[in-house]
């Protein structure tokens, strides 16, 4: 077998084989890119301490608490009605042609609104903007409209029924939450109206096309009532971030991603012991397939050698 399969590489024009070789180098790197990440992260979740909020340091650390409400309007999953911490969702349309089906995207979106964590010590300000949310709440279902019909427990959720796929993931409140990311305590004292601040900011918003099309969620050019609601409030959690960013005490604590970007900033739902497992599967994983693309790749480039 391995004779023949040195021949058909032996018989490949040069541009088959300048495309078998870089697939296999761009494997290789996937492998290698995928080992490093798992190896860095996993090291680097399970060698941080973890802080409660009252008496955390600022800069790189992680916290443990539970996900909590803001004060102000809910966070309000669009696809289920679920009132939550963080949502992510998207709709996709079964495009069929013949025997080939592929799945079009029409709608994404995710939650960008401030929430809380709380520990037995205090509570500290999430900015999801960034993070890399991990959940545990998912659903997956179908319907025949381009918004669902029905929630995940409709018929069509199991038999995949329906030409339209609804996904939508969740942070729900009162949900264990693990996170690491930039600390920092600011204070918020500021007795101007707030309604003002927020109109400043949609009004610099209105005239960035690239941040108005973010809630652009249906993609059809133009800013609805719905989407202008959702840049709405976007700009009170803004207007609430600055202020908390500002001025003097009383201080008020607030997680983010944070300037050095290499560091991850990561919301999980999953513990911190099950993330640190799972990064350990994804190196160990990564480093066997770096091994078996570069085996294979030297058998390529020996067997199109060999006399």
């Amino acid at each position: 077998m391995q004779e023949g399969m040195a021949a058909s590489v032996r018989s490949m024009d040069a541009g088959e084989y300048a495309f078998l070789v870089a697939v296999l180098a761009l494997l290789l790197m996937a492998a290698l890119w995928g080992f490093l990440r798992g190896n860095y992260r996993k090291r680097l979740i399970a060698d941080t301490p973890t802080s409660r909020v009252r008496s955390a340091a600022q800069g790189y650390l992680e916290l443990v608490g539970q996900a909590r409400w803001m004060p102000g309007p809910p966070i309000i999953a669009p696809l289920t009605g679920t009132h939550c911490a963080w949502y992510f969702y998207q709709i996709e349309r079964r495009d069929s042609s013949g025997r080939n089906q592929r799945w079009s995207r029409v709608e994404q979106g995710r939650s960008d609104n401030l929430f809380l964590l709380q520990d037995d010590t205090g509570e500290c300000l999430i900015d999801p903007e960034g993070a890399q949310v991990v959940c545990v709440h998912r659903d997956i279902w179908h319907g025949s409209a381009p918004r669902p019909l029905t929630g995940p427990r409709g018929g069509g959720a199991f038999l995949g029924m329906g030409r339209y796929r609804y996904t939508e993931r969740r942070l729900h409140l009162d949900e264990d939450l693990y996170a690491i990311g930039y600390f920092r305590t600011q204070g918020s004292g500021d007795d101007s109206p707030l309604n003002l601040e927020v109109a400043e900011i949609l009004g610099r918003w209105k005239k960035d096309a690239s941040i108005m099309k973010r809630f652009d969620t249906n993609q059809d050019g133009e800013i609805d009532m719905d989407e202008w609601e959702r840049a709405r409030q976007a700009a009170i959690q803004k207007a609430l971030l600055r202020r908390a960013e500002r001025a003097d005490a009383p201080a008020v604590h607030i997680m983010s991603r944070g300037p050095d970007r290499r560091r991850p900033y990561i919301l999980s739902a999953i513990s911190e012991d099950r993330l640190v497992r799972r990064y350990r599967r994804l190196a160990r994983f990564s480093g066997l397939s770096f091994l078996m693309a570069a085996g294979a790749l030297a058998w390529v480039v020996l067997a199109r050698i060999a006399p």
